[in-house]
């Protein structure tokens, strides 16, 4: 058997490296949500009065069954999220570089990992440079308790603005709200937007600021090297060269004025250093080259097959160098001289440092990532360091304050530029961020030149905006401190504190570490910036659906009035022959609870059907519509409104409500946002008072008509009518009132429509009582026809 057989029989011994998941069990989660009090109430009201009547008995294991539904399709929803999460795991399985048998093998599955395998290490923070470890730190302090407090009576009064607040609150709110932000989970996690935390989406659509990562969100990540510059034959003549192809394919492009006589020395320290202080590799997967490893060193080795250096060159060397690729600056701060075309070293004076500045600034300017190569010749200690413990190099690589010295008193041999470029979408991205009041700020490691060079192509800045007060270095953002709610994106474990300490966190699905997803609020499935702009589109809208001022309206003037009035309804003219009830009889029988059901349907088709009929007909009932003038549009452009801006030859003529005049001229979607659906949000609210109101009068009686119980009978009831409709004509008629409640007045017309609409309620609740009556009849005729059980 050979080496590879081992290693298999080795696979099969111990099993695939990876840990156990625990997985999701719908029907535990669905038991342990029954085992909740509201389920437990619910089921035990239906089950108290189901034995009173053998007509309705159908219903007592409809509504249950229909509870059940209900909770399993919140469970589904609850952990779509966590699921699409999985499956992103699935797809960016850890891979590793390994060497197995004396072979390099690249992208092994982690799980297929066994012992004897030499794994290669990247870097813990997925960046190209270390960060130090802030260390655990204890601290000892004092606490101090009060045993007296003298305002301790006040907490009387504060309990009772609590309680009253709690009572002020429609008890329908939370139902409401929960639904509303689950429907808009969903729908973001079609745009490739996973949200993991339901509250998260509300906080998304009070965004004023979304701070993003550069490469990978608002670029491609697909880093090209664009322009090499070396050093001439004197210190102060530098030369350029053009670099073709935007691939991590050798083959796409050439190098322009490339010297047809072999590379000089300093063309090869460049192209040995980029060979040699990289980990990245190219490899031809799926019909293409593909990069295994950093993008940016992914690149460099691109450019180092186009120089066509050969590998075994950078294995020529009979002495150690230090060789370092950085930042420009950062590296002629710490050199003192530089290589020349022909490989001698010369003094770096300042006009030189200059010129390599200027070339730098034009190219940064240009958009483009700029790395400088560096080399040091003379080590000193190290000329003999060969790794053994008793060196005394050895004792200064133990101490890190040795590294400034170390690193210094280097040679600069040139530069290269890498372009990442943006993506295509973004810049319309930004534009709509920028119409909607959202501010966005682009956070990235690069030059500063470079980044504003981006911002300037992508729309952060426009062209010849003052940006002076707009770039912020790192040192410069921290110090702001702007009470705004912001939004910030990340991919790596450096960033993972920055979603944490965010109003919402957001993590790249594809490119972001494990750690910044477990940190983050919501996940891009595809690291797009456009999803994060589609997410917050969409977090927008959903509060406007109605308003929290007209739903408080609906529960405390409307629900209030009629509810108190109901209390001094007469007895029933059959009260008393009625037998009497069980001490056990529940509040709420299966058939009262299944009358609620149909009649909180239609309200709710009422309030939805009449908001559609008023974007998409002109007349309904006989009833014109026309008379304000509104455009009317279809059903499908109704359901797809937040596809506005992609339709083409789009136009929305003028309407009326009242005295206003409405117009849409500079941007024809505003008819499906705030102030063009105004009209039709009103008409919805007035519907439901209207259907609450007529509901008061079916209330009069549980079973009785009201052809024979009128609601006369109740004289409070019709006076609490009135103020009600009083009131709601009052918010809707004075000009101030009807701003802070975000609605317009309605025509003649109009009020028709919404009694029309609101009336069927009466109409449905008399039918149902007719078979409540006649089901408990033949219920009780069936049960003197049965023999009744003998008694002892």
């Amino acid at each position: 058997m050979g080496k590879g057989g081992e290693k298999l029989v080795k696979g099969l011994d111990h099993g695939k490296s990876d840990s156990d998941h625990e997985t999701f069990c719908a029907w535990a989660k669905e038991i342990q949500e029954c085992e909740n009090g509201n389920y437990i109430f619910y089921a035990s009201l239906v089950r108290g009065g189901a034995d009173s009547d053998k007509f309705t008995a159908f219903v007592e294991p409809l509504v249950i069954f229909l509870i059940l539904i209900v909770n399993a399709w919140l469970i589904w929803q609850e952990n779509n999220a966590e699921k699409a999460l999985e499956a992103l795991k699935e797809i960016q399985s850890d891979q590793a570089t390994v060497i197995r048998d004396g072979t390099k093998i690249h992208n092994l599955p982690a799980k297929e990992l066994v012992p004897g395998d030499i794994v290669e290490l990247s870097s813990a923070a997925n960046e190209s440079c270390g960060f130090n470890k802030r260390r655990t730190t204890v601290v000892n302090g004092t606490r101090f308790a009060c045993d007296r407090f003298s305002f301790e009576k006040c907490t009387y009064y504060f309990e009772i603005a609590v309680a009253l607040a709690v009572a002020a609150i429609p008890e329908g709110l939370p139902a409401v709200i929960t639904t509303s932000l689950a429907l808009g989970t969903r729908k973001m996690a079609q745009k490739n937007a996973l949200v993991r935390k339901l509250p998260s989406v509300e906080t998304l659509g009070c965004t004023t600021v979304i701070c993003s990562d550069k490469t990978g969100t608002l670029t491609t990540n697909q880093m090209a090297a664009v322009k090499l510059v070396a050093i001439g034959d004197t210190n102060d003549s530098l030369r350029d060269f053009k670099v073709e192809g935007t691939s991590y394919n050798p083959f796409d492009g050439r190098i322009h004025d490339w010297p047809t006589d072999g590379m000089d020395a300093n063309l090869q320290m460049i192209a040995k250093i980029a060979a040699v202080c990289n980990d990245a590799s190219v490899l031809w997967s799926s019909s293409k080259y593909v990069a295994n490893g950093m993008p940016t060193e992914a690149a460099l080795k691109v450019l180092v097959e186009k120089m066509a250096f050969l590998k075994n060159l950078t294995l020529d060397c009979i002495r150690i160098l230090e060789i370092y690729y950085g930042a420009v600056e950062n590296l002629l701060e710490r050199s003192t001289s530089v290589q020349l075309s022909d490989g001698s070293v010369v003094n770096l004076d300042q006009n030189t440092k200059a010129n390599i500045l200027q070339t730098l600034q034009e190219m940064t300017t240009n958009a483009l990532r700029c790395l400088g190569f560096a080399c040091k010749n003379e080590l000193l200690e190290f000329d003999t360091y060969d790794g053994n413990e008793d060196h005394p190099a050895h004792s200064l690589l133990l101490e890190p304050s040795n590294y400034p010295s170390i690193e210094s008193d280097l040679t600069f041999v040139g530069l290269v530029g890498l372009r990442d470029p943006p993506r295509e979408e973004v810049f319309q991205s930004i534009k709509d961020c920028r119409a909607a009041g959202i501010r966005v700020i682009v956070i990235t490691g690069d030059n500063r030149n470079t980044a504003e060079a981006i911002c300037q192509d992508i729309g952060v800045f426009g062209q010849g905006e003052d940006i002076n007060s707009k770039s912020l270095t790192g040192k410069e953002f921290m110090g702001l401190q702007d009470k705004r709610s912001h939004l910030r994106q990340s991919d790596g474990v450096n960033d993972a504190p920055a979603p944490k300490l965010a109003d919402i966190g957001i993590a790249m699905g594809i490119a972001g570490t494990e750690v910044a997803k477990e940190a983050s609020d919501m996940v891009l499935a595809d690291d797009n910036f456009n999803t994060i702009v589609a997410a917050v589109a969409e977090a927008l809208g959903i509060p406007e659906s109605l308003n929290p001022v007209q739903l408080l309206w609906v529960n405390l003037v409307t629900d209030g009035p009629p509810a108190t009035a109901l209390g001094f309804n007469p007895p029933e003219r059959s009260i008393m022959k009625k037998p009497p009830r069980r001490h056990d009889d529940s509040l709420i029988t299966a058939w009262t609870l299944f009358r609620y059901l149909v009649i909180g349907s239609y309200v709710g088709a009422a309030t939805v059907g009449i908001f559609t009929i008023w974007y998409t007909h002109d007349s309904f009932l006989g009833i014109d519509l026309s008379g304000d003038g509104h455009s009317l549009i279809t059903y499908s452009q109704l359901a797809n409104w937040d596809q506005c801006s992609s339709w083409k030859n789009f136009t929305v003529s003028p309407f009326t409500a009242g005295a206003q005049t409405f117009r849409f001229d500079d941007n024809p979607c505003d008819y499906f946002k705030q102030h063009g659906k105004v009209k039709a949000t009103t008409l919805s609210l007035s519907v439901l008072v209207a259907i609450e109101m007529f509901n008061s009068l079916n209330a009069l009686s549980e079973n009785t008509s009201l052809l024979v119980m009128p609601p006369w009978v109740n004289p409070w009831l019709l006076i609490a009518m009135s103020i009600s409709f009083g009131l709601h004509f009052v918010i809707m008629y004075v000009p101030f009132l009807a701003n802070v409640f975000g609605i317009v007045p309605l025509g003649l017309n109009e009020w028709i429509l919404v009694l029309a609409v609101a009336f069927p309620v009466i109409l449905i609740d008399e039918a149902l009582k007719f078979i409540g009556r006649h089901g408990r009849g033949f219920a009780e005729r069936c049960s003197t026809i049965l023999p009744k059980p003998k008694s002892d």
